[in-house]
């Protein structure tokens, strides 16, 4: 899992790239000894399962025991919301009202399903954040904003008051009704 904080996230995504792409060529994947077309035969590493997932496996199964933990938070669709969703952003930032970049991206979704007095329920990645941070939530529109929102068009919400973090602790973040921008 990528942790994506202020700045850095594009840098860390170039280096896991460039990491990957070093790895397949040094393991061969770069270049083989077959036809361009021949199928490659890799071997499962010792203690990994090479079968593929069975059909009746339970699709609610819980996640394995060195998943990542994840605080969650129910984000209230107005009822009269009627947008065409771009992008979904959580957020967290020392400081309120925002300026400049997040100190960390906790959920981030493009050309998300809205539906209208409903609700959405993103598991956010808070396992790397330490201190006090307000969560602000940014649902981009089609012709709204890019990197804030944009005024009667974008809808918006934020916790109330800074949240305290312990670094891989889980949390409940509560409901926040989305509301249009100001």
């Amino acid at each position: 899992m990528l942790h994506r904080s202020r700045g850095g996230f594009g840098i860390k995504l170039v280096g896991a790239l460039a990491f990957v792409g070093s790895a397949l060529v040094a393991c061969g994947g770069g270049g083989t000894s077959g036809p361009p077309d021949a199928p490659v035969q890799v071997d499962a590493a010792p203690g990994i399962d090479s079968a593929p997932p069975t059909p009746d496996a339970a699709p609610d199964a819980a996640p394995p025991p060195d998943a990542t933990p994840m605080s969650t938070v129910a984000l209230t669709v107005p009822a009269g919301y009627s947008g065409t969703a771009r992008q979904l952003d959580v957020v967290a930032v020392k400081h309120v009202p925002v300026a400049g970049p997040p100190d960390s991206i906790l959920f981030l979704e493009n050309n998300p399903v809205i539906t209208a007095g409903g609700t959405i329920s993103p598991a956010l990645d808070t396992s790397a954040l330490d201190g006090d941070f307000y969560v602000v939530v940014v649902l981009y529109q089609v012709g709204g904003g890019t990197f804030t929102p944009k005024s009667g068009v974008d809808y918006v919400a934020q916790t109330a008051t800074a949240i305290h973090f312990t670094s891989g602790q889980v949390q409940d973040l509560g409901t926040l009704p989305l509301v249009l921008a100001p």
